[in-house]
């Protein structure tokens, strides 16, 4: 499933299959990746992103970003600005 962010939703929540989300408006989200492996990418804001339950693409945006990843294998690239990143055993790349 696609879901895109607008500046007046700011959590962004995934469901069970494999999702992409998107933050393309700016503004400060909170990205949440349900079951399934999904893709979770923000916009300029300083944003939250969570991995869910299985492994996930989490890409921060222009902003200061918070990346946590999930017990499975999680990818968290930061992008621009100031991110933190955590998450388990996995691929991780600021």
């Amino acid at each position: 499933m696609l879901v895109e962010g607008t500046t007046q939703a700011p959590l962004i929540e995934g469901r069970d299959g494999n999702d992409m989300l998107y933050g393309w408006q700016g503004g400060n989200d909170w990205f949440l990746g349900g079951a399934g492996r999904d893709g979770l990418s923000s916009g300029e804001g300083d944003d939250i992103i969570e991995g869910g339950t299985e492994g996930d693409l989490l890409f921060g945006g222009g902003g200061d970003d918070l990346l946590y990843g999930s017990n499975r294998n999680d990818a968290l690239f930061g992008g621009a600005g100031s991110d933190l990143l955590a998450g388990s055993p996995a691929l991780m790349a600021a």
